[in-house]
């Protein structure tokens, strides 16, 4: 379909009881209502695509013909299987920038919820999005006031209203945005959200002269923090803003997974319990919520958010994994740097739990206390194991200290021998930068020419977390080492 004008085309309805629906057209479109009985696939090579109801009940009669195929309601409702929908603005040159915003969607799920799977034993998502900008949230999506790059004063949704008109026969009606929401029994729906393509567009459009594209490069990732599921072999495509509300006001909380979601920001809530994500990059801010928890992911300011339950920062480990439900714990592959001591994360057993390793990391130290005091100092040879990452300092220009330090970690250093120590020697440690200023009590446990190893003795976890998030976010300019 195209318009002949500079006007959006406006479709009233398009209904496909039984079958598929696949849709191209080429120029900016405003949908009132679509559905489907089975897949549903929208390509729109313009700017702006927006829907206001996919598979609701706006339209709620019974088909006169076969009066049991109830279009918009009941158990025999035409509701999309599959969901796809692509927003190009292909022919947007250096200034493309597509935006789809979708009011309310229902959707079963592939094979009637049950979800399809490809060779590798891999579900298929049931809703795929591309575009540079996604707003699907709902009447009542959360908000937030946290400041950020794109979003000063903090993140109202905005989209939370829409008209019917009904064909102008019965008057106006005004909806509620609902988001997106599973219809009937089945899995968890299966998300993937990107951005926008220049593969698909080549391959789509023999006359796009698109030039800008909001590329993801693969990140290498400290094992640490390895994400199994990463996706990413070379590169993909990020949005620029994304909100999505899913199962805000479905009868059946059959969860949701993203298998991917690529993003600059990020607002992703339910009114559920499950969410989880399978393959995230966030460049810069996002909100994860579910009905009792939010876990926000900050790659841009050295901050603790304290709204949030956990705090994420993914800019060095890139793609990230995430689940929450109905209890107190939170699962995640990514760093964490920040979290509520009343809920759990990782079972406070995961390398990624910055909180905790910093526990563990001081009950190391105190158990290495005792072994000293049973050691002749004069005598002690043994180094012992590093555990922790170690940061290469020594092009830090904000780091004060009563010593030259030339790398530093949550449990030691490695500082220059200006006093002729010895391994088992006592020595102090300033460690200030930004609003930390500590005085370290050390231990001496390796000599090397004019280098001394020193393990900290008395670190507490809120000074070993300063730490590791102050270097984690310098990843472009220090230097990971590990021994």
């Amino acid at each position: 379909m195209k318009s002949n004008s500079n006007n959006p085309l406006h479709i009233d309805s398009i209904i496909s009881k039984r079958g598929d629906i696949d849709l191209t057209n080429a120029t900016n479109s405003i949908i009132n209502y679509i559905t489907s009985g089975g897949d549903l696939h929208i390509l729109e090579t313009g700017k702006e695509l927006t829907i206001y109801n996919i598979g609701g009940n706006a339209i709620g009669f019974d088909d006169i013909l076969y009066p049991h195929d109830n279009i918009g309601d009941g158990t025999n409702a035409a509701v999309p299987q599959s969901i796809e929908i692509e927003v190009l603005d292909a022919l947007g040159g250096d200034n493309a920038d597509s935006t789809l915003k979708i009011y309310t969607a229902y959707v079963q799920g592939r094979n009637k919820g049950q979800g399809e799977f490809d060779a590798n034993g891999r579900q298929i998502a049931d809703v795929s999005l591309m575009a540079d900008n996604i707003y699907i949230n709902s009447a009542n999506a959360k908000t937030s006031s946290v400041s950020t790059l794109k979003n000063a004063s903090g993140f109202t949704p905005t989209n939370n209203t829409y008209t019917d008109t009904n064909l102008g026969l019965v008057g106006d009606t005004i909806y509620q945005a609902e988001g997106i929401n599973a219809y009937g029994d089945g899995k968890a729906i299966m998300l993937d959200v990107k951005g926008v393509s220049k593969e698909f567009v080549d391959e789509n459009s023999t006359t796009a002269n698109r030039t800008n594209y909001n590329v993801q490069t693969s990140v290498a990732q400290e094992p640490m923090f390895a994400n199994p599921d990463n996706q990413i072999v070379d590169h993909d495509y990020r949005t620029k803003n994304t909100v999505i509300s899913v199962n805000n006001n479905s009868s059946t909380n059959r969860g949701a997974v993203f298998n991917s979601i690529y993003a600059d920001d990020a607002y992703i809530d339910t009114n559920g319990t499950d969410l989880s994500v399978k393959d995230g990059y966030i460049k810069d801010y996002a909100e994860f919520s579910n009905i009792d928890k939010k876990i926000t992911v900050d790659n841009n300011y050295r901050r603790r958010l304290r709204d949030a339950d956990t705090q994420l920062y993914t800019a060095k480990t890139g793609s990230f994994a995430l689940g929450l439900d109905n209890t107190i714990d939170m699962k995640t592959t990514a760093p964490i740097v920040g979290n509520d001591f009343y809920k759990l994360a990782n079972d406070y057993q995961s390398e990624g739990n910055f909180v905790n390793r910093s526990r563990k990391d001081t009950k190391n130290l105190n158990d290495n206390v005792d072994r000293y005091k049973a050691l002749d100092k004069q005598n002690y040879k043994e180094e012992l194991k590093r555990t922790s990452m170690r940061f290469d300092t020594t092009k830090d220009a904000e780091l004060k200290s009563n010593v030259k330090i030339y790398d530093l970690s949550t449990t030691g250093a490695s500082i220059k021998n200006i006093d002729g120590l010895k391994v088992g020697d006592e020595t102090k440690v300033r460690i200030a930068f930004d609003d930390l200023d500590v005085t370290l009590k050390s231990k001496v446990v390796s000599i090397n020419g004019d280098r001394a190893g020193v393990e900290f003795v008395d670190i507490t976890p809120d000074v070993a977390n300063k730490i590791l998030y102050r270097y984690m976010q310098k990843q472009n300019t220090t230097k990971i080492s590990k021994k």
